[in-house]
């Protein structure tokens, strides 16, 4: 008969011999568990089998759970397969190639794939996408918005944010930088406007001292004065949507000296209940101080206007100073939101556009005709509709020329001009037609034109 030959074993499950009851190379079997034990030259009871050096196989099939610790697989790559339903193509240097299946239940496919939702999606280093599409990006803390090259897009500090005009104090259309005298009205750069209680000081467009900006405007005080104020009324139709909405004002600006004169410095917003009222220097106000320095800085003010306005003004106040005394002051901007952006800037065509809506000065090459030796009607287009009719002023004496050359004539207006409304003369929001008399040296019936910018045209608010 056979002998047979019968290692050592146990059949209670979870059972594993001691080093006391093997000796080395022993074997012993737990029947009930199928897993088998030696001991090896150390006296240590191992389980043959476990922590291969290397396992050669073509499947690898279990029944139940199968649990991997973490970067327990490693080489170069793993091809083919599937895992839960996923189709692995090949997993080499770090790259996964995942078609069809499901992660986590969101379906995942090369060419149908459907949306999901993750907890968190992280890269380190740079993470290149062919295409992102998504319908929102959040900031860390959930927020609709996050930072993209330190800033932060959001539906109104894209272009067209800033409802001030002129902001950059490039367009100076009545004084082309020349220094002007406070006067209680719009004499300085376009769309702004100036006032103080002596009428005194001067206002200029300079050439700014702040980085990056071309263009400032600059108050000095000629002696005492009790206030000073420089302000810009904005149209309602480019204002409404802040009613009840939470605006910033920003703007670069430095004291010309560190008298409290000077630097004692308010921002001021204005409104009115009437469409296009009279708000600038007279609304209801809402002040912030501010106290300037004689180093050029960026400043800004946030606050909530109020639910309903039909008229609204940004200012820039001085109280009390002497002469010598104000600021330069560019780079102004009104922005829904509660944080100050970088200023927007508008090419020079389209900000000068912005301004002729509002006044400019015209007059050259517009055609006429003399009606009698003395007097000649011209007619002219503007450059863009403006805001409303106009107020048309005559601001130089025009001089008229005859364009035939065998018939030239000349003349200089001398005594009297009528604005367009009476005795046929026109006046819209897009042409005008004028009369001038006086001349002399004309003759009736003759074309003329006018060869210099003698008419100004306005319709500030």
């Amino acid at each position: 008969m056979a002998n047979t030959i019968i290692t050592k074993n146990s059949s209670t499950a979870s059972a594993v011999p001691t080093s006391g009851q093997l000796v080395q190379g022993e074997l012993a079997v737990n029947v009930t568990d199928k897993r088998l034990f030696t001991e090896n030259n150390g006296g240590v009871v191992v389980e043959v089998g476990v922590n291969p050096s290397s396992i050669t196989t073509g499947n690898l099939t279990a029944s139940g759970t199968v649990t991997i610790p973490d970067n327990a697989i490693s080489g170069d790559k793993v091809e083919g397969g599937t895992i839960n339903a996923v189709t692995v193509n090949t997993l080499t240097s770090g790259a996964v190639d995942i078609n069809g299946g499901a992660v986590d239940g969101t379906t995942v496919g090369a060419t149908t794939p459907s949306t999901g939702a993750f907890t968190t999606l992280s890269a380190s280093g740079a993470t290149t996408l062919s295409t992102l599409r998504v319908a929102s990006i959040l900031d860390a803390s959930g927020g609709a918005t996050t930072t993209i090259n330190g800033f932060t897009p959001t539906v109104s500090n894209m272009a067209g944010r800033n409802r001030i005009i002129n902001g950059d104090m490039r367009i100076d259309q009545r004084n082309a930088g020349a220094s002007s005298t406070v006067a209680g009205d719009y004499n300085t750069v376009d769309r702004f406007r100036v006032g103080n209680n002596t009428n005194t000081g001067t206002i200029q467009r300079i050439t700014s001292t702040f980085s990056g900006f071309q263009n400032s405007i600059k108050y000095t005080a000629a002696g005492s004065t009790t206030f000073f104020q420089l302000g810009q009324q904005i149209e309602f139709s480019n204002c409404s949507d802040l009613q009840n909405q939470t605006v910033t004002i920003s703007f670069r600006a430095k004291a010309n000296n560190a008298n409290a004169g000077s630097t004692a410095f308010t921002v001021r917003t204005r409104t009115v209940a009437g469409v296009d009222g009279a708000t600038i220097f007279s609304g209801n106000n809402v002040d912030t101080a501010i106290t300037l320095t004689t180093t050029a800085a960026t400043y800004s003010v946030t606050r909530t206007l109020p639910a309903t306005f039909g008229a609204l003004s940004v200012e820039f106040v001085l109280g009390s100073h002497v002469s010598g005394d104000g600021f330069e002051i560019t780079g102004v901007q009104l922005e829904e939101g509660s944080v100050a952006t970088p200023f927007e800037r508008r090419p020079i065509g389209v900000e000068l556009a912005l301004c002729q809506r509002y006044y400019f000065n015209g007059g050259n090459t517009w055609a006429g005709i003399f009606s009698t030796a003395t007097t000649a009607r011209y007619s002219g287009a503007y450059p863009i509709p403006m805001r409303a009719t106009p107020t048309v002023l005559a601001i130089a004496a025009p001089i008229a020329t005859n364009p035939t050359v065998s018939d030239a004539q000349t003349g200089s207006q001398t005594t009297s001009f009528q604005a367009p409304g009476a005795g046929g003369l026109i006046n819209a929001t897009s042409a005008s037609k004028i009369q001038f008399g006086g001349f002399t040296s004309a003759a009736d019936g003759r074309a003329s034109v006018l060869t210099n910018d003698c008419l100004s045209f306005s319709s500030e608010l």
